[in-house]
């Protein structure tokens, strides 16, 4: 009996140990010397025979790292039944949420994401209140590349996959190096950022009771902000004092072809139009992106005051570059007030997707005539001698005839529009596209889009043709609609989710015009960065956080005392921006000191400006710094002087501008006109840090004769 029980006692142990029973020992993974993987960690456990899963959340960590253990601690027995939570790293970002909760919360809860977090402001009806943030509410912060931007997707616990790298409303985003960013609500003038999205009867309700007289003009849109304010101009969020304010509505291709029409009313000699067309093309200026990242932009030919008349004419571009045909519209042969009309289409003008009922819109090079050469076929005097343009004169038969030949047909722009809700299906039907015998993918058919025509996809023999025709002896143009019909030559690409160029939507959020904001946590967290200024200097900090720190009025990280080596005149920067000087410094004409503020840009000006602006930081004191040096009437003359009716503008002391340039910037490597040879100068020395007081008329660059060095 006794062995027996010793065998039971042993048996029960070794079994207990081997986790065949019991409780189980939750293993140790956090003193691990390698970093582990969520998933390496979840199939440990799992492999223990653990009731295991994993949650994602967002975190300093890099994306897929193992965080932790929610539920039991590690170490720690528990029983087979009881669910362990893996914790996995999204990487840095913005939990869902974060919009709408109070900027005291929003910085906690970005606080330890282990990169800058940057406040703006925009105006808006909840002050106080977090309105937008980059990346998106919800979503993970993420290197920009040149692949295409994949909407967020959610995990089965409801965090995002963080696969999003952009802004709402596809925006650009900025580099990821920039951190997350987050705006809040504040009061002010301008229309508030409540009205993005809102409807539009709501939102004009809103707007005119602040005072707004108050405009629309409907634009293609995703099918979410059908009949909701896109934009508005001025634009949402930003402070303004206008009295009128124009909202941008998303139509569909229904509404969106009613508002670009045209008529001949108010037209200088309009008895000779009585057309009526959908040739306000303004509505299409853009930019347009296939899912790939292949972008073109449409921009009006000229420039035009927006919303004040109509833009008949568009062209493409690319990188900024305009490529392609002079100008683009949809009237065929016409570059003037129309004599077409969409309720008696006669002529080409009848076989346009524009005066059809589809909502579809065509617009084409319509200055496509018979070439001769490089020459349109496009006057008199001239005729085509086997594709060479030469005058009448010089015909065989002393001018009594100009018979042409050589003349051809070239391919050229050709675009189609495809607004939400354009039965595009019923011109595939109609064969007006060349068909693929590939099953393509569907054009998203909830986002505008357009296509162009691609003459690569055509055989080199049908991109120019003879301009030759059995149509009653007529030349016909293959490519763009005649009075013959539908453009002979089908169009290639076909609708497909590849081929699609879709309207990138507008977004009040345009981070990339917000300027540097204000930063409220560094890659410590924000702790750190509140208490950074007083601790760190500036050969511990970049430019930008220096011009963050400064922008907050707190010059910290560059104050201190500054001399010139020639004078020995010093001036005294304190942590406030005040600085203080002698009056051959100008410091001010009625004191010894001034409050210095943070200029938007550094005038640099003898230097590449890419080069000198990364160790620049340009200051000035307030306007009203600026007084008279005139003998004539005393030095404060007032306002008669500043006006110039008694002083020339040399009689003029402006308020005080200096530029602080940081150490290790050697200005004579960027010297390129070699003005410290012109000027018998001596470059300052790059191993300390310095003031220069740029003078307005042809000065010297900054010199080791004329700046203030740190001193201490």
């Amino acid at each position: 009996m006794v062995v027996f029980a010793l065998l039971v006692v042993t048996g029960c142990a070794v079994t207990y140990n081997l986790h065949l029973w019991g409780s189980h020992a939750v293993p140790y993974f956090s003193a691990d010397d390698e970093i582990l993987s969520a998933d390496d960690v979840l199939a440990r456990l799992q492999g223990d025979r653990f009731n295991a899963k994993k949650r994602q959340e967002f975190s300093k960590e890099k994306r897929g790292a193992y965080l932790r253990l929610d539920g039991v601690q590690e170490g720690e027995r528990v029983e087979r039944t009881q669910e362990i939570t893996v914790v996995e790293s999204l990487g840095p970002g913005v939990p869902e949420g974060t919009v709408g909760e109070d900027e005291g919360t929003a910085t906690k809860i970005l606080s330890d994401m282990g990169v800058p977090v940057t406040k703006y402001t925009m105006v808006s009806d909840d002050p106080g209140k977090v309105v937008a943030t980059f990346p998106q509410d919800g979503h993970a912060l993420e290197k920009r590349d040149d692949t295409a931007k994949t909407p967020a997707t959610k995990t089965d616990t409801g965090e995002a996959d963080g696969t999003d790298t952009g802004t709402s409303g596809g925006e650009p985003a900025p580099d990821s190096l920039d951190g997350i960013k987050f705006v809040v609500g504040v009061k002010g003038d301008g229309v508030p950022v409540e009205v993005y999205g809102m409807a539009q009867a709501e939102a004009e309700g809103l707007l005119k009771s602040r005072g707004f007289e108050v405009g629309t003009k409907l634009v293609p849109a995703d099918r979410d902000m059908i009949g909701k304010v896109v934009r508005t101009e001025p634009q949402i969020g930003k402070e303004s004092a206008a009295s009128r304010a124009t909202m941008y509505i998303g139509a569909n291709a229904k509404d969106l072809r009613a508002s670009m029409m045209i008529t001949a009313d108010g037209v200088e000699e309009s008895e000779l139009y009585h057309g009526k067309t959908p040739s306000d093309l303004s509505t299409l200026i853009g930019q347009w992106c296939t899912d790939a990242g292949d972008c073109i932009e449409l921009a009006p030919t000229d420039s035009i005051d927006e919303g004040t008349q109509p833009v008949c004419y568009l062209q493409m571009k690319r990188d900024g570059e305009h490529v392609g045909a002079e100008r683009l519209d949809n009237l065929p042969r016409v570059h003037y007030m129309p004599d077409y009309d969409v309720d008696k289409p006669e002529g080409a003008f009848r076989h346009q997707l524009g005066t059809g009922t589809t909502g579809v819109l065509d617009i084409y090079d319509t200055n496509q005539l018979a070439l001769c050469g490089t020459q349109p076929r496009n006057g008199v005097g001239w005729y085509c001698d086997h594709g060479t343009p030469k005058n009448w004169e010089e015909s065989d038969d002393d001018g009594r005839r100009h018979e042409d030949s050589g003349l051809v047909y070239r391919m050229s722009d050709y675009l189609i529009v495809v607004p939400v809700d354009a039965d595009i299906a019923s011109v595939s039907r109609s064969g007006y596209f060349v068909q693929s015998d590939e099953k393509a993918e569907e054009a998203d058919a909830d986002r505008p889009y357009l296509l162009i025509r691609d003459p690569q996809l055509y055989d080199a023999d049908d991109r120019e043709v003879s301009a030759l025709s059995t149509d009653g002896g007529t030349a016909v143009n293959p490519f763009i609609p005649t009075e013959s019909g539908s453009p002979k030559m089908k169009f290639a690409p076909a609708p497909s989710a590849e081929s699609a160029y879709y309207l990138v939507q507008s977004s009040p959020f345009d981070w990339t015009a917000m300027g540097e904001g204000e930063a409220v946590c560094d890659e410590q967290g924000c702790d750190v960065a509140t208490k950074a200024p007083a601790k760190q200097k500036a050969a511990d900090m970049t430019i930008a956080q220096i011009r963050s720190a400064a922008k907050r009025g707190d010059f910290t990280p560059i104050a201190g005392r500054y001399c010139q080596k020639k004078t020995g005149d010093c001036l005294t920067l304190d942590d406030d921006g005040t600085v203080t000087g002698p009056r051959s410094g100008y410091v001010k004409h009625d004191a010894m000191s001034t409050t210095l503020t943070v200029q938007s840009s550094v005038r640099a000006t003898w230097f590449p400006e890419g080069t000198v602006k990364d160790h620049a930081l340009e200051l000035k004191a307030p306007e009203s710094d600026t007084y008279c040096m005139n003998d004539r009437a005393g030095e404060n003359q007032g306002e008669a002087c500043l006006s110039g009716d008694y002083a020339y503008g040399s009689d003029i002391r402006q308020s005080l501008t200096l530029t602080y340039y940081a150490k290790g910037l050697d200005l004579l490597q960027h010297d390129e006109y070699d003005q410290y040879a012109f000027y018998g100068v001596t470059p300052p020395d790059p191993d300390t840090p310095f003031l220069h007081r740029p003078e307005a008329l042809r000065p010297p660059p900054p010199a080791d004769e004329n700046v203030y060095y740190l001193v201490d």
